[in-house]
């Protein structure tokens, strides 16, 4: 929303953080009949799991208001029982009782937590320092550009997006995730 990016396939296409909040605390039908469907779509694909862990998000680096977020915290909560909810907020709190999740090199984060580099290119971070100051997390990710399928600087729209790497990319990926953020 933040950066008028939303696909006409997301729920909240369209919206400003101000309108979506509303619109959620609202209860509007149209709105929270789209944001159900995505929940249960998720469930009927976690449903053959055996032994997940499950974390939902409901919003991504969401600029909704703390009240909005609750809501539909609330919605994964009951609509999804046995995952854990996650609270993504891009620069406000997290919301009390939630797992907060915060992205970059140094996000400023409260337990029980999960950081990811999101949007900050690995390879230029301080690895044993993101991984002193985000210890007590229950995830670490690394990240870099390419991993949203992406050239560095440039943005395509998800849609477009092609994913085609080299597993080599992927291995490097995983050991340096493994090697330095793993408590192995």
């Amino acid at each position: 929303m933040r950066n008028g990016r939303c696909g006409k396939h997301e729920v909240l296409a369209g919206e400003t953080a101000k309108t979506a909040s509303a619109k959620i605390l609202n209860r509007d039908r149209k709105l929270m009949r789209k944001f159900r469907k995505v929940l249960l779509r998720f469930k009927q694909r976690i449903k053959p799991a055996v032994n997940l862990t499950c974390y939902v998000s409901p919003c991504l680096e969401c600029d909704l208001y703390a009240p909005a977020r609750k809501v539909l915290l609330n919605l994964v909560s009951r609509r999804l029982p046995s995952c854990v909810p996650v609270d993504n907020p891009y620069q406000q709190r997290c919301l009390p009782g939630t797992v907060c999740e915060k992205h970059g090199a140094n996000p400023k984060l409260s337990q029980p937590c999960i950081a990811d580099l999101d949007g900050e290119d690995g390879k230029g971070v301080d690895l044993a320092a993101y991984k002193a100051n985000t210890r007590d997390c229950l995830v670490r990710y690394y990240w870099t550009s390419w991993m949203n399928c992406i050239a560095p600087g440039a943005f395509v729209e998800p849609l477009e997006r092609n994913c085609e790497h080299p597993r080599k990319l992927m291995r490097k990926a995983g050991r340096i995730t493994w090697d330095y953020l793993s408590d192995h």
